[in-house]
């Protein structure tokens, strides 16, 4: 809060959608990503009345070294169903 100063500012955390729909082969993951989410709320209605705000981007889908390993890539089961959400993927 010190470094905001009077004005306030912004805090951004990102988050993933599997705080949303859980990873099964990734609980720690996703219950992380959850709790994020849960932290940036609470934050959120703490420090809003000293004009900062918190929020936090949940990509969907990416392609990335820890998706491949978990074995959340194109074409995989965990892709199946975000198209079924219609969520977005890449």
């Amino acid at each position: 809060m010190k470094l905001f100063g009077d004005k306030g500012g912004n805090i951004i955390n990102i988050s993933s959608s599997a705080s949303k729909y859980p990873l099964q082969n990734a609980s720690l993951y996703s219950s992380s990503k959850a709790a994020l989410d849960a932290f940036t709320i609470a934050l959120s209605k703490k420090l809003g009345v000293k004009n900062v705000r918190v929020n936090s981007i949940l990509p969907g889908g990416t392609e990335t070294e820890g998706a491949v390993s978990a074995g959340v890539t194109v074409g995989s089961e965990y892709e199946k169903m975000f198209a079924e959400k219609n969520t977005a993927w890449p």
